[in-house]
Parts: C-alpha cells; structure tokens; sequence
C-alpha cells in the first residue's frame, strides 16, 4: 500500500494485490504466472538487480537454464 496527501487533508492510497504460481517443468524450464498488480521498483535476486515497472495484469515468464 502506498499513502500519499496531495492536499492537505486529502488522502489517497494505492494497493497492490497479487497472486503467483510457479512451475518447474524440467532441470532446466521454469515457468511462472502472475496474476494482479505490483508497485514499480527494482527486484534483486542473487545479487543481480533489475528494474520493474509497474504492472497490473497477466504476465507469464518462462525460466531457461543452460548447463
């Protein structure tokens, strides 16, 4: 949830809600939904960081592997 006041007295908030499922379909094939919304921002996972933006929707990510 994000609060903002633009004017004084005026508050307004903004919710994300979200709902993810994952799937690992072999050694080397994952496969994720995301259904909802989620706040703009940076996503660092192992030490390796990128930008999101801000999403409402479906998205649907597939994970490869080379070894």
């Amino acid at each position: 949830m994000k609060t903002s006041e633009p004017t004084k007295g005026n508050t307004k908030r903004k919710f994300w809600a979200l709902v993810q499922a994952a799937y690992k379909l072999n050694d080397y094939i994952d496969v994720s939904l995301l259904v909802g919304s989620r706040q703009a921002g940076n996503i660092c996972i192992g030490g390796v960081c990128r930008y999101e933006p801000e999403f409402e929707g479906v998205e649907l990510k597939m994970f490869t592997r080379l070894y």
